[in-house]
């Protein structure tokens, strides 16, 4: 131990006499690991750390495929069914996603949630707060109006008081009452829902105008809870064979027919991110062994012009363990000093760099350094002094005490004692050759990206959210001057061009797809095409920078209420009459219904064919790497509640 003290004191003596090899190494180490440190405690955060319920890996999402392909979205009758008759689950409930106008403070707030079935928290194995949960009697048609509040908006919105239970929230339709308050940091089904309200079976489909009861109208997601000790595989057959049955007896032809899956939560909540943030973790590596082996290169350096020194206590008995030790011993300090630089940085630069990451990161609310991350930065940082220290090591321990009589004002280093540095500049080279190529194929891949036709502009274009008080604006009437009052001022402020409303912008993960049918033209009989419905008003094309082809827009006239009129873009105009204008023709709404069931007007489903008034161009809507779809425009209209 003595001799251990006296190395690591003449180790700290010789790195004080080279303050500035000494802190470029902490430097370029210390930036290395924070650089991995922070990319980990995103990975551990979002991937690797297991779901904050009891038992996780029992709970899954339950998938349907059929000729659209997957989606988590069933019918009501279907879930009723499936929770009746399947068998293997401890819980199967279902939720759709919320977001409600709330008005306080003189003024409304549009706040996301879910509706959600009254098992819905035990599924999860969560208990509440406070309170409990819904009763049957609030989950059914014109159930009692509740809402369970999650525990971030009881603190925020009201002090955490604990007499909240009882009390009233002013929803935009009228008051609900507080029955229930969440866990600490519960948020299912994703992070941003901020209460729960009952899900009274298809009461959101009559509020939306269209028929209930009818399995082809798909918009509860299913979640369930295995039973303990279950075979995934088991239970998605049983439950697959009786999705089938079901849909042959209710008359679905062999393309609709239910593939139904089964996956794990933690990995569904993941499954669009997982790889990217992979991806993003070996090029944080890489950046790391790239500083290591940097910092080794001047280690070796500093290493090689101490040979006299090495050489001298050689010959004064020092042996080569001795010397060895040394020269890791100053590596271990620079890596150690490095690693706590590091892990500092990454704790500061955490919240920074959550800032520029995509919006709606799934756990994105949850990243933040806990122990596994400094249990991480710890084992990185011996590594680093491990790497960083081998290569001065290697130089020292190869000094013989005859190289002390040998070692002339003009003698340089041997052949053996350039091989560390050889290596050294071979591994820099080579892992900044992977580096630099996995950021020019990642750079290339985002300027493809970029590059794509998307179909709309994104330069200069500004989208707002608004969510009027249904108590300050109660008729169709306000509502529509309250838009064209909007509109009004908007259009006259300065650089404002154009302006419009729209209930689907582009890249808003706000889909709502129906399937149409043509009255007239050649593709007459043709089977049904799903296609994605825009609600758009006035001035929307010029607006979103989309190309009007052919045709003409919506005017003032045009209402959902008045004579139906579409616009169609090319992918649905080639489709129902290719080589043919497709302005003058009709198409009819077919009666399914697909994606996000939200706020819709009977009027928005005419009965009637609407007519085509117009062309546009195809439009990259969900997301920029996904190909367009078929779809068509209805007029924005206020005065039906849109």
């Amino acid at each position: 131990m003595g001799s251990l003290q006296s190395d690591v004191l003449y180790a700290v003596r010789s790195l004080r006499a080279a303050p500035a090899f000494c802190l470029l190494g902490v430097v370029t180490l210390g930036l290395g690991i924070a650089c991995l440190s922070a990319v980990f405690a995103i990975v551990e955060s979002v991937v690797l750390r297991p779901l904050p319920y009891p038992e996780p890996d029992r709970l899954v999402v339950v998938l349907r495929s059929d000729v659209e392909g997957a989606t988590p979205s069933v019918s009501w009758p279907d879930l009723r069914d499936w929770r009746d008759q399947s068998t293997g689950f401890d819980g199967l409930t279902g939720y759709a996603n919320a977001s409600m106008t709330f008005e306080w403070d003189g003024g409304a707030e549009e706040i996301p949630g879910a509706y959600v079935l009254p098992d819905f928290f035990d599924v999860f194995g969560v208990p509440l707060h406070l309170g409990r949960s819904f009763s049957p009697s609030e989950a059914v048609f014109g159930g009692a109006e509740a809402i369970v509040l999650s525990h971030h908006m009881w603190t925020e919105r009201f002090g955490a008081d604990p007499q909240v239970i009882g009390t009233t929230v002013p929803l935009a339709s009228g008051p609900a009452t507080i029955i229930g308050v969440a866990g600490a940091g519960f948020a299912a089904p994703n992070d941003r829902s901020d209460y729960w309200l009952p899900l009274q079976e298809d009461e959101l489909l009559a509020e939306a105008g269209l028929p209930t009861g009818r399995r082809t109208l798909a918009f509860i997601e299913v979640l369930g809870r295995m039973e303990r000790g279950a075979d995934v595989s088991d239970v998605q057959t049983r439950l697959r064979g009786l999705a089938l049955g079901i849909d042959e007896g209710a008359g679905k032809t062999e393309e609709q027919l239910s593939r139904v899956t089964l996956h794990s939560l933690a990995e569904w909540t993941v499954i669009e991110v997982r790889r990217g943030l992979y991806v993003l973790f070996a090029a944080a590596l890489l950046v790391l062994l790239v500083a290591v082996a940097n910092a080794a290169a001047l280690g070796v350096s500093r290493a090689t012009s101490r040979r006299a020194e090495a050489a001298l206590r050689a010959a004064l008995g020092a042996s080569p363990h001795s010397l060895l030790r040394q020269a890791l011993l100053e590596g271990a300090i620079v890596a150690i000093s490095a690693g706590v630089v590091g892990t500092l940085v990454a704790g500061l630069s955490l919240p920074t760099l959550m800032d520029f990451a995509p919006q709606g990161l799934p756990r994105g609310t949850s990243v933040d350094v806990r122990a596994s991350t400094l249990l991480f930065a710890s084992a990185a940082t011996f590594v680093t002094g491990l790497f960083f220290g081998m290569g001065p090591a290697v130089v020292a321990a190869r000094v013989a005490p005859s190289g002390i009589l040998s070692l002339g004002r003009g003698a340089g280093p041997s052949a053996a004692e350039l091989r560390p540095q050889r290596f050294l500049v071979v591994s820099q080279v080579a892992l900044t050759v992977v580096l630099l190529t996995g950021a020019m194929l990642l750079s290339l891949s985002f300027s493809r990206v970029l590059g794509v036709e998307r179909g709309f502009a994104a330069e200069g274009v500004l989208v707002a959210s608004l969510a009027p008080s249904e108590q300050r604006y109660p008729t169709p009437a306000d509502l529509e001057v309250l838009y064209d009052e909007i509109l009004l001022q908007v259009r006259a402020l300065p650089g404002v061009s154009h302006a419009s409303t729209t209930y689907t912008p582009p890249l808003s993960n706000r889909e709502f797809r129906t399937t149409v049918l043509p009255t007239t033209g050649p593709a007459v009989g043709e089977d049904p095409l799903w296609a994605t419905t825009v609600v758009a008003a006035q001035d929307y094309f010029a607006a979103s920078g989309i190309s009007l082809l052919r045709g003409r827009d919506f005017d003032s006239n045009d209402r959902l209420s008045s004579e139906p009129v579409v616009i169609v873009n090319e992918l649905m105009a080639n489709r129902f009459w290719p080589g043919e204008d497709a302005v003058g023709k009709q198409v009819s709404f077919a009666g399914s219904i697909g994606g996000v069931a939200d706020s819709f007007d009977r009027a928005f489903f005419p009965t009637q064919p609407m007519t085509v008034i117009g062309v546009a161009a195809n439009v990259r809507r969900a997301q920029l790497s996904a190909p367009p779809k078929p779809e068509y425009y209805r007029p924005h209209s206020p005065e039906v509640g849109i």
